[in-house]
């Protein structure tokens, strides 16, 4: 979606949110030590509002949060990932944003020139009592305690605050949840808050109050520091668990148990089934209408740091199906998640998040990890060459793999489209934000494919991967193989980050509806693959992409 809103959702938080190292030489120790501090400049003077860069540095690394103040109020943040500096020059993500920062720093002047996309940014290094929001900001950044407990009428007006964002904010509050029920769930969960409660122990009952909204892009969230936090501090189950269908397999074993094994089955975990265990851990995640593909696909991102939601116990008692269908009883000591996280999280795109290739002499092959990159040239250029090469191979059949998409920017997508759309075609059903061009005609790349095309889809495909799915499936332009999409031809975005004023947890929430100029789908619909193919336990084990090859077999035939 737009691209200075674009959330990243749950699933890819548990590792955006992490700190990146940078080599340290001494020269980069010196100017980690100069950046150290706050940044401030104009960022919307006719609204009173300025732009703050806060870097700190954690046992030696850099990092940093921007904040965009109002006087002493903080309007919105956002956390740096990937810090890289050489010589004097910067460059890093805003990770909610997914914006790429490019900057000089002037040490002479104690200044911060730059750019993120085409937004110009100018800074100067201040004093912190120069900033009237600095004490929050600090109280956001500085080292939590993990386990400080939050007094009962500070989490009351936290519960408070975000009912008031959520009504002043959304734009379809009330779609799927009703105002009486709006009401009455929070109502009941200021009547749950009846002592003081850690910032882990609040989020379980606030996190499931946003998720009934039913809203992929509205959605509770840790921030950075406390997630460091829970990285440092917290501990979790030390499986890799994948949900297949409704039930929990072991793909990796993290633990000195030597019991289990790889291809084990789940069937309970402290006297808690596994469908019980899925059916509340999917109260936590947020996804569009009723889809569920997306929850269930950013659970096993990390299924273990996911339990957590539920409980975070010392020792987890585990009853386990063996591959010759035996039952055993089992138990596992917690791990701390420091030792857990780069070896469990299973979610990765690359630096570039396209590839082309040639299948063989009649089928070509297109990955497209996300519709979200920092130079739009570059991407076209890509799918540019792409095209050319598929046409001077005279190729006749293309696979678009558009699995662990999440969505980004549909420019984009539009600008794909185009390139496998015979007719012209309208993109959005009323002037976007930001993208007004895309609720006009638009017509076919003069290179258009013309031939057979097949999109490969899981659950991650959300936000503007499915808009773009829901005018394939519109157009009929290609088969859709795999498992439902996460999004549709409708979602809410424009969104933008709250922090509760005491645990500091964070809430995005969504502020505009964009829908795709589409016929027949109503705001619920859920678009279902042509051909529904889901790799069984065995499948994953030996890493084979069963969805790839049926749509190789189906060119085939």
């Amino acid at each position: 979606m737009n691209k200075t809103s674009y959330i990243l959702l749950i699933g890819i938080l548990l590792i955006t949110l992490q700190s990146c190292k940078n080599n340290q030489n001494t020269g980069e120790t010196i100017l980690n030590d100069y950046l150290s501090g706050y940044w401030y400049g104009d960022f919307a003077p006719d609204n009173s509002m300025n732009l703050v860069f806060y870097f700190w540095q954690e046992d030696s690394v850099l990092t940093g949060s921007m904040f965009v103040v109002k006087g002493d109020s903080i309007e919105d943040h956002s956390t740096f990932k990937n810090i890289y500096i050489e010589g004097n020059s910067i460059k890093f993500s805003i990770s909610s944003y997914d914006l790429l920062f490019t900057g000089e720093i002037n040490q002479n002047d104690n200044l911060l020139n730059g750019n993120a996309s085409s937004i110009k940014i100018n800074l100067s290094k201040v004093e912190e009592k120069q900033i009237a929001a600095y004490q929050k900001i600090q109280s956001i950044c500085n080292p939590i305690k993990f386990d400080k407990k939050i007094e009962v009428a500070e989490l009351k007006d936290d519960l408070l605050f975000l009912k008031k964002q959520l009504e002043e904010n959304h734009p379809q509050l009330y779609t799927f949840l009703d105002k009486d029920k709006f009401d009455n769930i929070f109502d009941n969960a200021l009547n749950e808050i009846d002592k003081e409660m850690t910032t882990i122990e609040f989020m379980r009952i606030i996190k499931p109050l946003v998720t009934q909204v039913k809203c992929g892009h509205t959605e509770m969230i840790y921030s950075e520091n406390f997630m460091n936090a829970i990285k440092e501090n917290g501990k979790s189950m030390p499986l890799k668990v994948k949900i297949i269908e409704n039930k929990a397999y072991v793909i990796e074993n993290l633990s000195d148990n030597q019991d289990i094994s790889a291809g084990d089955e789940i069937l309970s975990v402290n006297s808690m089934s596994v469908n019980e265990i899925i059916k509340e851990l999917k109260s936590y995640f947020s996804s569009d209408a009723f889809n569920e593909s997306h929850k269930i696909y950013k659970i096993n991102l990390n299924f273990s740091f996911a339990y957590n939601y539920i409980e975070s116990p010392e020792d987890f008692n585990l009853q386990v199906k063996k591959s010759d269908n035996s039952t055993i009883q089992t138990s596992l000591k917690a791990k701390k998640n420091n030792l857990l996280f780069d070896e469990i999280y299973s979610n990765s795109t690359p630096e570039f998040p396209f590839k082309f290739k040639m299948v063989n002499d009649k089928i070509a092959f297109l990955k497209i990890y996300s519709f979200m990159y920092s130079d739009f040239d570059k991407f076209k250029a890509f799918i540019d060459s792409s095209f050319n090469q598929i046409k001077s191979n005279s190729i006749t059949k293309l696979i678009i793999d558009l699995r662990g998409n999440f969505g980004g920017d549909p420019y984009y997508s539009s600008y794909l489209l185009s390139y496998v759309i015979n007719k012209p075609f309208v993109y959005f059903s009323e002037n976007a934000e930001n993208y007004p061009e895309l609720s006009t005609e638009l017509k076919p790349n003069e290179n258009v494919f013309t031939g057979d095309v097949k999109f490969l889809t899981d659950g991650a495909c959300f936000s503007t991967t499915g808009h773009f799915i829901s005018l394939i499936k519109y157009y009929k332009i290609g088969e859709i193989i795999g498992e439902e999409p996460g999004g549709s031809f409708s979602c809410n975005d424009n969104s933008k980050l709250f922090t509760l004023p005491n645990s500091h947890l964070t809430v995005n929430i969504a502020r505009k509806t964009v829908q795709t100029d589409v016929e027949g789908m109503q705001i619920g619909y859920q678009i279902k693959p042509d051909y529904e193919v889901i790799p069984n336990i065995q499948d994953v084990l030996d890493e084979k992409d069963v969805q790839l090859e049926y749509a190789i077999k189906a060119f085939k035939q």
